[in-house]
């Protein structure tokens, strides 16, 4: 194994993996819609006990929240992504209204990260 594969896995498990749902919420959809823990384990599919694991532990995986929600009937709202064009011309100023847009855009994306951390708390 290389060095840098090293160096790049540690940064890597920084970054987060685990979506929070809740423990409540996520027992509160199984038991609304009646399902035992093996029938939620096998539609995903994970193990009986790595469910029960999520569960308790009100925290899902980032790679299979899709199949959580989807077995627990859960609505995903995804952020939308905003395309930000940077114009390296320095021949060319920046407009006014360009400068405004990029600030209205990066409010309305500190509004959505405020928002997604509002939830995971």
């Amino acid at each position: 194994m290389s060095d840098i594969y090293v160096v790049l896995r540690s940064r890597l498990e920084k970054v987060a993996s685990w979506i929070n749902l809740g423990t409540e919420a996520m027992e509160g959809a199984q038991r609304r819609l009646g399902l035992s823990d093996e029938r939620v384990a096998r539609e995903i599919p994970v193990s009986t006990r790595t469910w029960i694991r999520w569960r308790q532990r009100g925290q899902v995986p980032v790679q299979w929240l899709p199949n959580v929600a989807k077995v627990l009937d859960l609505e995903l709202e995804q952020a939308q992504r905003v395309r930000v064009h940077v114009n390296g011309d320095e021949s060319e100023p920046t407009s006014d209204d360009q400068i405004a847009a990029l600030r209205e855009e990066v409010a309305g994306m500190r509004a959505m990260v405020e928002e997604l951390l509002r939830r995971g708390a």
